[in-house]
């Protein structure tokens, strides 16, 4: 399997990279706070406790990815790459929309609104 390219949507500042389990950083935290918000939301990973934000790409993570994988149709391999960060980036645009009927572009338009 060859080097996969990160190519992510306009706006998404924290992650530049295909994140997949072993790495570690910023943008995983990203992941994980995305990831845990949209699962409290949409229910779509049968875990009975939050995903921790530890900046670790774990097998929690992983986990929490790959079923978010499954739920959205896609390829189910963990790694949170360009599609799984565009269905990622939609479903939270959704929520949003559905939580507070105003829209935000990106997530982090949001988290600088909550401030």
């Amino acid at each position: 399997m060859g080097e996969r390219v990160a190519m992510l949507p306009a706006g998404t500042k924290f992650v530049k990279r295909v994140l997949h389990k072993g790495m570690s950083g910023e943008d995983v935290k990203y992941v994980q706070e995305l990831m845990d918000e949209l699962n409290d939301f949409y229910k779509f990973c049968p875990n009975r406790t939050d995903l921790k934000t530890s900046g670790f790409y774990g097998p929690e993570t992983a986990r929490f990815v790959t079923y978010f994988q499954i739920w959205m149709d896609l390829v189910m391999d963990g790694y949170f790459d360009k599609n799984t960060s565009e269905k990622a980036e939609q479903k939270w645009q959704d929520m949003i929309r559905l939580r507070s009927r105003k829209w935000y572009e990106t997530y982090e338009d949001y988290c600088m609104d909550q401030y």
